[in-house]
């Protein structure tokens, strides 16, 4: 994963898509079987490889503010569904995320959120995820998710 911490969204909170990252790694994606709840994201390295500034600014990531948040209780470690304003260039878009140790989902509603949004989508079990919510460990396992310090509009690109 190109930022440091750790990916969250989709249904894995210790990496990143193995369709953008796995495969580069050369790793190959694992097959599902029906009715099968499976991950087939990738632990992040401890040392990732060098990244040109180019490559950087390829990767999308922007503020959204969560508007709804379900149970997903297909996913193998508790986690919810999320919908997520991103502003009107973006719209809104679904994620999940393993945040559920620090937040309930009345904590979720409406806070400010950062995701990777130029993923493509990925199924994780019956759901579809569109962006990667980001977050960090908290030394146990828990996510602490990556949030703006102030309130900032919605859509706003980190650079």
């Amino acid at each position: 994963m190109f930022p440091v911490g750790m990916a969250i969204g989709h249904e894995s909170i210790k990496s990143c898509t193995a369709s953008a990252v796995g495969n580069a790694r050369g790793t190959r994606d694992r097959v599902a079987f029906a009715g099968e709840i499976v991950s087939d994201f990738h632990a992040m390295s401890d040392e990732p490889a060098p990244l040109s500034y180019a490559e950087f600014e390829r990767v999308d990531i922007r503020v959204g503010r969560v508007i709804e948040v379900a149970d997903f209780p297909e996913a193998r470690k508790p986690a919810y569904k999320l919908r997520i304003d991103f502003g009107p260039a973006i719209g809104i878009k679904k994620s999940s995320a393993q945040a559920t140790k620090y937040y309930s989902k009345p904590d979720l509603v409406n806070r400010l959120v950062v995701a990777v949004v130029n993923f493509s989508p990925k199924q994780i079990g019956p759901y579809m995820s569109e962006v990667l919510t980001l977050g960090v460990p908290d030394g146990e396992g828990g996510v602490v998710l990556l949030t703006p310090e102030r309130d900032v509009p919605i859509g706003g690109r980190m650079f």
